[in-house]
């Protein structure tokens, strides 16, 4: 995998911080699942005939509400684009590699207590 990232972190006051980074990856020699041959289906093996590439963007925030008590809010969105290296199988489809959402979000809530 060939991973670019490029963002940016501002802090617009004291108590909140903001981030946003985009992102870009290369895959080549994903897994998939292969048959033993073209005419006998079982035993099945492991192969590496999946490449592609994703793109998006993360964004995500602190807000420091209290001493003790924080929020982080963030957002993914994710574009995937897979395909078979020629002479591949295809056998159980591209969404053997990826199922995964174009977009989800997070809120996380975090307590500190007092004495450590």
């Amino acid at each position: 995998m060939r991973a670019y990232e490029l963002g940016s972190r501002l802090q617009p006051s004291d108590v909140v911080s903001l981030t946003v980074a985009a992102f870009y990856n290369v895959y080549n020699d994903l897994r998939t699942v292969d048959p033993a041959s073209a005419t006998v289906f079982l035993p099945l093996y492991w192969g590496n005939d999946l490449r592609g590439d994703t793109y998006g963007l993360d964004a995500w925030a602190n807000w420091q509400l209290t001493d003790w008590w924080r929020l982080s809010p963030g957002v993914t969105w994710v574009h995937e684009r897979l395909a078979f290296k020629p002479g591949a199988s295809e056998l159980l489809g591209v969404g053997q590699a990826a199922d995964d959402p174009s977009s989800h979000a997070t809120l996380a809530s975090s307590l500190s207590f007092p004495h450590h």
